[in-house]
């Protein structure tokens, strides 16, 4: 029988070696699990995207360097605390990271309103929205979060992180705006044809029955505030247009000054606001279309009272500018009429400065931004330019220089003078009957023979046979669009082929249609925009047949 084998026995120099060699390993495996986790720290440290960590006290044990910079507040103020909520929200709530560690998922839908399931994380869950109290402005945040089991299987920590998608967020609303605008420009098309044809009864009615009533009287007076009412409702129609399509401006050279008061006034009426005016009496004409820079004003005027809620005044100045070589304004040298519209209000901070005029760009909860953006493009369309200085609760100017005109001012007159007697022979073309029975009325008023056409076929074939018969026409007027039927571009385009002098009026609701604004090149004399009053239709008329613009 084989003797058992004593086990060896370490002498002391031997269990030394063995103590260092451990002692060596474990220093070793402690070096590796220390430079693991300054890894992983540095690596959430150092990442791009916001990441903090909350135990399950709900105090913060991790504040990364993205999450500094995207709240502004410093791992030194926040770690040990439970102040995590205050990055984000005004008053005391749960951030997502706190719903997990008190494990009430149910509770979501009571402190978000969008959110779900985390994409990203197992377990986890996720919320967004837009949040304004953060240093950059308004951004838009995903917050996703999930717990931090031990080996148990019990949450130790949660870990939330946050995404600022902003940019992304504002293409996306930027889309579904474009989208909303080809709508609403679909729906300016229609509005503004038939909107505008009743207009144009309306106003033809209005200027007929002030021809014949006493200027002294009252009802004159109440006939020219259904008169001005009338062109108001004229221009929220090419507003409409002008907000969703743009457009070139058809101009006409008038003082900018009845326009800057008329307009300030009515925004300001029934506010608790009040104006004042410094105009220049000797203020130089500007070539424009009236109701694109009444709309300009208006979105103007529109800031200034949302700016002071509690009642103030705005300033509104007019004056004339030379514009030479010692300027440092970006506009060519000449002479321009220089506005200027001021309030007192709360102002604009100077980061959104530049920004005041990009579209969608708004500090309000339930603007649109588009109004300066569009009031930015119709100074910019008249070879002008607008500009703002603001402080914050100071107060907010806008500038605004518009080309001078050379050409003469037409001063019309405040009461409604009798036309002068035509003689000539006038061809309406519309579909409407009302517009058709207004242009008779106020065109045998006036003088005119007239002969009426439905469309661009029946409107060629009158035409033919008046000149067969030697009773010509002297003036085709011609609506632009004709649901269904032969327009003003198709019939002036045949007429002027086998009459090449025939003289005629381009008419539509559509004033910013292209053929409206370079109507000649289409082979018409004249522009009509509807609705119209009696006097415009007549010196249009008279224009067109004396040939003198």
């Amino acid at each position: 029988m084989r003797a058992k084998k004593e086990p060896h026995k370490m002498n002391k120099h031997e269990r030394d070696d063995e103590k260092t060699t451990l002692e060596f390993k474990l220093k070793s495996v402690e070096k590796d699990l220390k430079e693991q986790k300054e890894f992983y720290e540095n690596l959430l440290q150092y990442s791009a995207v916001a990441t903090f960590v909350i135990n399950t006290e709900h105090r913060v044990v991790y504040w990364n360097k993205a999450c500094e910079v995207l709240t502004g507040i410093s791992s030194s103020d926040i770690l040990g605390t439970t102040d995590h909520w205050k990055a984000f929200y005004e008053k005391k709530r749960p951030t997502v990271a706190d719903i997990i560690i008190d494990g009430i998922n149910e509770k979501m839908s009571d402190h978000y309103t969008t959110y779900g399931k985390s994409s990203l994380i197992s377990n986890g869950l996720r919320a967004e929205g837009w949040y304004p109290n953060l240093p950059a402005g308004q951004r838009y945040i995903i917050f996703d979060a999930a717990p931090i089991h031990n080996k148990g299987g019990k949450i130790k920590a949660a870990i939330e992180t946050l995404q600022d998608i902003t940019t992304l967020k504002q293409y996306e609303e930027e889309v579904l705006k474009l989208q909303k605008l080809e709508s609403i420009g679909l729906l300016a098309g229609g509005l503004a044809h038939d909107f505008n044809n009743l207009l144009t009864a309306i106003l033809g009615n209005i200027s007929l029955a002030k021809i014949n009533s006493d200027p002294s009287g009252s009802a004159f007076e109440i006939l020219t505030e259904a008169e001005k009412a009338s062109l108001r409702a004229r221009d929220l129609t090419n507003q409409l247009i002008t907000f969703s399509k743009g457009g070139s401006p058809i101009r006409k050279t008038v003082s900018i000054a009845g326009l800057l008061t008329d307009c300030t006034l009515f925004m300001l009426s029934g506010s608790n606001i009040k104006s004042e005016f410094s105009i220049s009496d000797d203020l130089w004409p500007v070539e424009i279309d009236e109701g694109q820079i009444s709309r300009v004003i208006h979105n103007i005027v529109v800031n200034a009272v949302q700016a002071m809620p509690d009642g103030g005044i705005v300033f509104v100045f007019a004056g004339n500018r030379v514009i030479d070589h010692e300027s440092s304004l970006p506009l060519q040298y000449g002479k321009y009429v220089q506005i200027a519209i001021m309030d007192h209000g709360t102002g604009i901070n100077n980061e959104f400065l530049s920004k005041i005029f990009d579209p969608y760009f708004t500090t309000k909860p339930t603007g649109s931004g588009f109004g300066l953006a569009i009031a930015y493009s119709i100074i910019r369309r008249h070879n002008g330019i607008i500009s703002v200085k603001s402080e914050p609760d100071t107060g907010t100017t806008f500038y605004i220089y518009l080309p001078a005109s050379e050409k003469e001012l037409v001063i019309e007159s405040k009461t409604e003078k009798k036309q002068i007697k035509g003689t000539g022979k006038i061809l309406v073309m519309d579909d409407e009957e009302m517009v058709r029975s207004i242009a008779e009325r106020i065109l045998c008023n006036s003088g005119y023979k007239v002969g009426f056409a439905k469309n661009g076929a029946e409107a060629i074939d009158l035409f033919k046979k008046a000149e067969e018969s030697g009773e010509c026409f002297d003036v085709v007027i011609m609506d632009l669009t004709i649901p269904g039927g032969m327009g003003g571009k198709k019939a002036i385009k045949i007429l002027k082929e086998l009459y090449p002098d025939i003289k005629a009026i381009v008419s539509s609701g559509y004033s910013n249609d292209p053929i409206m604004v370079d109507f000649k090149k289409y082979g018409f004399c004249g522009v009509l925009v509807k609705p119209y009053k009696m006097s415009e239709l007549i010196n249009t008329i008279q224009k067109v047949i004396t040939g003198k613009e």
